[in-house]
């Protein structure tokens, strides 16, 4: 082997091992699109788990206020047997 090959030899083994160590653009593009992948990938899964949540919570709600509804209409119709029971008497 020439000296000219086999300092090229060595400039080869240290870009090798000079890019393997040392970030490069790619390395790094590539780190971030990963980064990007997980961090949407738990985005969603808490959204999912917030709708869940704010769905059910929405139902307990909906069904206290449906409670409450229903016994202002039982006291409305007492009322009105009152008032009927009223008219009839006159």
């Amino acid at each position: 082997m020439t000296d000219t090959a086999k300092t090229t030899k060595k400039a080869d083994k240290k870009t090798a091992k000079k890019a393997v160590n040392e970030p490069s653009i790619t390395n790094f593009l590539g780190d971030v699109v990963d980064s990007t992948k997980t961090l949407v990938a738990n985005l969603i899964d808490t959204a999912a788990d917030a709708e869940k949540k704010a769905r059910k919570s929405g139902s307990k709600i909906a069904k206290k206020e449906v409670k409450k509804l229903r016994k202002q209409t039982e006291s409305l119709n007492e009322q009105v047997d009152k008032l009927a029971k009223i008219n009839k008497k006159k």
